[in-house]
C-alpha cells in the first residue's frame, strides 16, 4: 500500500528546498501539470496548506524580480481546476479548505498593498474582465474576487475622470447591458462585473442621504454607470412605471440568483429611490424649511437625470413647484415679520421695535411657542438650541413688509418648516385680532416717548385690572418709562396663562383713543391729562416735546381727520405750561424775593400782580379751560420778560439760589456786590487762583467758584424792582446746569478761609 502521507511529507519537504529560478512563471505548463499532479493525489483542503505556502514563497521571488503586476496576472493563468476547491460541506476537510481560501485572499491582498499594485491593476482590469472565460476554477475566481474588492477605486477617483479607473465601471456596465441572461443565472464574466458593480454601490451607499446632495455631484459618474444597467433590467422586463419604484423585499427574480453582489446593486437602487421619495414626500407634506428648498432647487437638473437614471422621475418635484413652494414660504415669511418687527411707515427715523418687547410694557405675556423656530433681530441663538438657517431669507416680497430704510429681519431656525411657518402665521393672526384697531397707536407711542399717553393707558389697565390679580413692577425693557407696566400674579393650579390680556389691553387703548381725540379738540381736563392717581406730575412733563410727539402722531396716524390738532394742542400746552409756572416758577420766584429780603421786588405792582394771577389760576384749576389758558399764559409771560414759549431753563435759577443761603451771605458779608465790589472780587480770586495752582480739587472748586458768583449776583440789589431782576436772570446761560452753585455751597467754609487769607492788609 502506498504511504500517501510519506508521499505528502516528501512533496512538502521538496517544496520548502526547492531553489526558485530567475523569471519563473508560475502558470507555464510544467507547474501547471506539478500541482495538478500533487491535486490529484493529495486531495483536500488540509494538504494545500504547503501549496499555498510555496505560492506565496513564489510571490515574494516575483517581486525581488520586479515583477510583481505579473504574479497577480500569472496567478489567474493557473489552469488547475482543483486547486483550493471547496469539497462538499459534509467533507471532513471542509473547514480546512475554508480556512485556505481565506489565507489565500488575505496574502493576495496584502501582496497588492506591499507592493502598491493597485494602479497597475486597475489599467489592466478592463482586459481581465474581458478575458474571463465561461468557466472559472474556484483558485481564479478567488483571485478576481480579491482583485474586484480591491482594485476599484475609491469614489474621488472614480469621479475625478481617470480614464483606467472609470473604463472599469463602464465596461462592467456594459457587459451586463448585453442582455438579460444574468437573471436566470450568472456566468463568470457576469459575476465579477457584478462584484466591481457591488463595491461601487458599497463605496457611494454611505453618502447617500436626505442631508445633504453632496453626493449628486460627487457621485453622479457612478450613478449614471449603475444607473443605465437599472433602467436596462427594467425596459428589458417591460416593467410599468409603478413597479419599478422597488419595495422591501426585492423582486422574486433577482432573490432567486441568491448573489449578494446583485442583491447589493438593486438595494442601492432602492435606497437611492427612497431618498428621493422622502424628498417628494416633504414637499407634498410642507415637511421641509427653506434650505431644503433652495438645497433642491439648486440641484433640480442633476436630479432629474438621476430620476430618470433609477427610473423614478415621476418622484421628482418640478421646477415649477419647487418655486411656487418657495414663493410661498417667503410670503409666509414675511407675514410673520409684519407681525413680529413693528415700526412706522414713511418715519424712519422713529426705528423700530418688535411685537414681543411692545406688549411686555404693558404687562402681555408674549406666547413662548410664537419663537420657537424664530430669532429677534439682535439675538445670536435660538432659546431651544436651534441652528439658524443658513441662506438668508428675504422678508420683502410682496410689499406687505417695508421697514423703514434699514436692513432688520427675522432669522428663521430650522426647525421652521412650511407647516410650522403656516401654523405660526395663522396663530400670529389670531393673536393680535383684539389689537388690530389699535396697533398704529401701540406702536407709534412704543418708539415715541410719550408720559401723557403712557400714565393715560397706565391708569386704564389699573382700572380693567383687579387690584388683587395684577401688582405693577419696575419696567425693564424702557426705564425712561415713567409708569409701571402690569405682570400677573400666580394664578390657581391649572391655570395656563398670567399677564394683561390682549381684550383688557384693547379695551384700555379704546379709552386711550377716545382721551387722544378730546385732547387734540382742547376739551380734555387737566384731570385727565395728568391722569389723576398715576405718577405723572407736571415737574416729570417736558411739555415743548410731550406735544411735539403728540402733533407728529396727529399728523402720521388718521386718528380724526375732520380734527385740526393745532388749535387744541396749543391750548392744551398752554394749560400745562401756565400750571407749571403758577405751581412752581412763580412760587420759587416769590420765595427768594422774600427770602432774601428783596424789598423792590416785593413793593413792585408787576410781581404783585403776576403772584396775584397765579393764585387765582391755582384756585381755579379744576374749571379752567384750554382758551383761558391761552390768554392767561401770555400775561404771565408778558410779566416775567419770558419771551420764548415752553423754554424756562433761567427760571431754574430761582430753586438754586434758594439754596444758596450760605453763599448769598458769604458775597454780602464781603460786600463782593456792586461796581467796586465786582473789582474786589476779582483781584482776589486772580490771586487765590495763583496761589492754588497745580491743586486739581481746589481749582475745579475755584472754576465753579466764578460761575457760581455770576449767577448770585443778580439778587444782591435789594433795591432793584422786579422787571430788573427778570431781566437780568433771563439774560444769563444756565443751559449747562446749576451744578456750581451745588459744588460752592458744599465748600463754602473752605472757600471763606481762602478769601480771609487773600484779604488786603
Amino acid at each position: 500500500m502506498v504511504d500517501f502521507g510519506r508521499h505528502v511529507e516528501f512533496v512538502e519537504e521538496y517544496l520548502n528546498v526547492y531553489k526558485i529560478p530567475l523569471g519563473i512563471k508560475i502558470c507555464d505548463g510544467t507547474w501547471n501539470v506539478f500541482i495538478n499532479e500533487v491535486i490529484d493525489r493529495h486531495s483536500g483542503g488540509h494538504n494545500h496548506r504547503f501549496l499555498l505556502e510555496f505560492i506565496k514563497r513564489v510571490g515574494t521571488h516575483y517581486a525581488t524580480d520586479r515583477r510583481p503586476l505579473d504574479f497577480i496576472l500569472d496567478l489567474l493563468d493557473i489552469k488547475v481546476p482543483k486547486l483550493f476547491a471547496l469539497p462538499e460541506k459534509t467533507d471532513n476537510g471542509y473547514a480546512v479548505a475554508v480556512e485556505v481560501q481565506g489565507n489565500l485572499s488575505t496574502i493576495v491582498q496584502d501582496y497588492i498593498y506591499l507592493n502598491a499594485l493597485k494602479s497597475g491593476l486597475l489599467q489592466r482590469m478592463s482586459k481581465i474582465l474581458c478575458s474571463i472565460s465561461e468557466q472559472l476554477d474556484d483558485f481564479q475566481q478567488l483571485i478576481l474576487t480579491v482583485l474586484q474588492k480591491e482594485v476599484i477605486p475609491e469614489v474621488r477617483v472614480l469621479q475625478s475622470g481617470e480614464h483606467s479607473a472609470q473604463e472599469v465601471l463602464s465596461t462592467a456596465s456594459t457587459k451586463l447591458q448585453k442582455d438579460l441572461s444574468w437573471i436566470q443565472a450568472l456566468n463568470p464574466q457576469q459575476t465579477f462585473c457584478w462584484g466591481i458593480v457591488a463595491a461601487c454601490c458599497q463605496k457611494t451607499s454611505t453618502s447617500i442621504t436626505t442631508d445633504s446632495f453632496d453626493w449628486v455631484h460627487s457621485c453622479d459618474y457612478i450613478v449614471s454607470q449603475l444607473g443605465q444597467i437599472y433602467v436596462f433590467y427594467c425596459n428589458g422586463k417591460k416593467l410599468p412605471e409603478s413597479e419599478r419604484i422597488l419595495s422591501d423585499p426585492l423582486p422574486q427574480d433577482i432573490v432567486s440568483l441568491h448573489s449578494d453582489d446583485v442583491c447589493k446593486f438593486f438595494e442601492w437602487v432602492r435606497k437611492l429611490q427612497t431618498v428621493l421619495l422622502d424628498w417628494q414626500k416633504n414637499f407634498v407634506e410642507n415637511n421641509c424649511n427653506y434650505d431644503d428648498i433652495l438645497l433642491y432647487a439648486n440641484n433640480q437638473s442633476k436630479l432629474f437625470q438621476i430620476g430618470q437614471l433609477v427610473c423614478s422621475k415621476s418622484i421628482i418635484v418640478g421646477p415649477q413647484d419647487t418655486q411656487l413652494k418657495m414663493n410661498y414660504y417667503l410670503q409666509l415669511f414675511e407675514k410673520v415679520n409684519a407681525h413680529f418687527i413693528k415700526y412706522i411707515l414713511g418715519n424712519p427715523d422713529a426705528k423700530y421695535s418688535t411685537l414681543p418687547h411692545i406688549l411686555h410694557r404693558y404687562g402681555v405675556v408674549f406666547p413662548s411657542k410664537f419663537t420657537k423656530h424664530i430669532l429677534l433681530p439682535g439675538e445670536k441663538a435660538s432659546p431651544t438650541g436651534e441652528r439658524p438657517l443658513l441662506n438668508p431669507l428675504s422678508p420683502c416680497t410682496t410689499g406687505l413688509f417695508q421697514p423703514p430704510g434699514q436692513n432688520i429681519s427675522l432669522q428663521a431656525t430650522k426647525g421652521l418648516t412650511m407647516t410650522e411657518l403656516a401654523v405660526l402665521t395663522e396663530q400670529l393672526d389670531q393673536f393680535v385680532k383684539p389689537l388690530l384697531d389699535h396697533m398704529d397707536m401701540l406702536v407709534f407711542f412704543s418708539l415715541h416717548q410719550c408720559e401723557i399717553f403712557n400714565n393715560y393707558l397706565h391708569l386704564q389697565l389699573k382700572e380693567e385690572c383687579s387690584a388683587k390679580q395684577f401688582v405693577s413692577v419696575n419696567p425693564s425693557m424702557r426705564p425712561s418709562i415713567s409708569f409701571s407696566t402690569l405682570r400677573a400674579l400666580p394664578k390657581q393650579e391649572g391655570s395656563k396663562e398670567e399677564g394683561v390680556s390682549l381684550q383688557i389691553l384693547a379695551r384700555a387703548l379704546n379709552t386711550t383713543r377716545n382721551f387722544l381725540a378730546k385732547l387734540i379738540q382742547g376739551t380734555a381736563k387737566y384731570s385727565e391729562i395728568i391722569a389723576e392717581g398715576g405718577m405723572l406730575t407736571l415737574e416729570s412733563i417736558n411739555i415743548e416735546a410731550e406735544f411735539n410727539t403728540l402733533a407728529t402722531f396727529f399728523a402720521t396716524v388718521e386718528l380724526a381727520p375732520q380734527v385740526s390738532s393745532d388749535e387744541g394742542l396749543k391750548a392744551i400746552c398752554s394749560m400745562l405750561e401756565l400750571f407749571q409756572y403758577t405751581s412752581f416758577h412763580i412760587p420759587a420766584i416769590y420765595g427768594v424775593c422774600q427770602q432774601y429780603n428783596l424789598e423792590g421786588c416785593l413793593n413792585d405792582p408787576s410781581l404783585k400782580e403776576v403772584v396775584r394771577l397765579a393764585e387765582e389760576v391755582e384756585r381755579s384749576r379744576a374749571n379752567l379751560t384750554p382758551l383761558e389758558a391761552v390768554g392767561k399764559m401770555q400775561c404771565v409771560k408778558n410779566s416775567l420778560y419770558h419771551k420764548k414759549p415752553g423754554s424756562y431753563s433761567s427760571l431754574g435759577l430761582f430753586p438754586a439760589v434758594a439754596n444758596s443761603a450760605a453763599f448769598f451771605q458769604f458775597v454780602r458779608d464781603k460786600r463782593f456786590d456792586g461796581e467796586k465790589g465786582q473789582a474786589a472780587f476779582g483781584q482776589q480770586y486772580q490771586l487765590i487762583t495763583a496761589q492754588l495752582q497745580h491743586e486739581e480739587y481746589n481749582e475745579n472748586v475755584l472754576n465753579h467758584l466764578y460761575a457760581a458768583y455770576k449767577f448770585i449776583l443778580p439778587f444782591m440789589d435789594s433795591k432793584q424792582n422786579f422787571n430788573s431782576l427778570m431781566s437780568k436772570v433771563t439774560s444769563l446761560d444756565v443751559s449747562g446746569g446749576l451744578k456750581q452753585l451745588e459744588t460752592v455751597n458744599s465748600n463754602i467754609t473752605l472757600i471763606r478761609l481762602w478769601f480771609s487769607r487773600a484779604e488786603p492788609y
